[in-house]
């Protein structure tokens, strides 16, 4: 009994947790208007809908939200002009980076309809409708389809967070595929029974073709944030930085060798 009890408080906590975090993020929704205050997407506006987690939209309005894999994406810029977005959910990099200016154009692969249809509204609220290529799921041969419509690996970046599927869709064709662009890839190693030794596999393949650099979750600095130093207690500034992840994120960079 002591053993369920436990489990239900836990619960109760996490789901206050959430509960919070969502209205954190609609608290600051309403100060900003849903515009990124900080970083390579500032301007940019995440839209009142969200298809794929909502309370995220707090860490995303502050330019906190994977920092250090919208750098990453924003300095590749300066020699890549085309991102490829696999799992672009609701366009945060795919739609957003095209409509500030960083990437010239997206393919955004999306498994859900939901999402395909925010990502296509927001496209076309933002002007930039006609330089965002809506796809439905990734497959191993994405790239190939991409090329035959005269996409250049040579002139990508892929950004790839498909909840584990990175496993499968990244196979040894695929990896071959893509040698000539520049790869960040989201792993999700925990969301499989045999995740280690997936993941093993594609540290293994890719390292075969490219120059593999790990790159993880790193500090985020509120003092930087005039927007939340006041009427903003501790507790609810460090939940705005919050993802809601299940452990430390960790992504590959898979860089092609020159």
């Amino acid at each position: 009994m002591a053993i369920e009890t436990e489990d239900l408080m836990d619960w109760a906590t996490g789901h206050a947790v959430e509960v919070r975090r969502l209205y954190l993020a609609r608290r600051l929704f309403q100060a900003t208007g849903g515009v990124v205050q900080h970083g390579p997407l500032s301007g940019y506006n995440v839209g009142a809908r969200a298809t794929w987690r909502a309370a995220d939209d707090s860490a995303k309005i502050l330019g906190l939200y994977e920092q250090e894999v919208c750098a990453l994406l924003a300095r590749l810029a300066g020699e890549r002009t085309t991102l490829i977005d696999l799992g672009a959910a609701d366009g945060y990099y795919g739609v957003g980076l095209v409509a500030v200016g960083v990437y010239a154009r997206s393919h955004c692969f999306e498994i859900v309809e939901e999402s395909r249809q925010n990502l296509a509204a927001l496209a076309a609220d933002h002007g930039v409708g006609d330089r965002v290529h809506i796809h439905g799921a990734a497959t191993p041969g994405f790239m190939t389809e991409l090329a035959a419509q005269g996409v250049e690996a040579s002139d990508s970046v892929v950004l790839c967070d498909i909840e584990s599927s990175e496993f499968e869709v990244l196979d040894e064709a695929c990896l071959q595929s893509l040698t000539r662009a520049h790869l960040i890839v989201e792993i999700h190693d925990f969301m499989r029974g045999d995740g280690k030794a997936q993941y093993a596999r594609l540290l293994e393949r890719a390292s075969r073709l490219f120059e593999v650099t790990e790159i993880r979750t790193g500090a985020r600095d509120l003092s930087q944030i005039p927007l939340v130093s006041d009427h903003w207690t501790d507790n609810d500034r460090w939940l705005l930085c919050s993802e809601s992840r299940a452990k430390l994120m960790s992504w590959l960079h898979l860089a092609p060798r020159s």
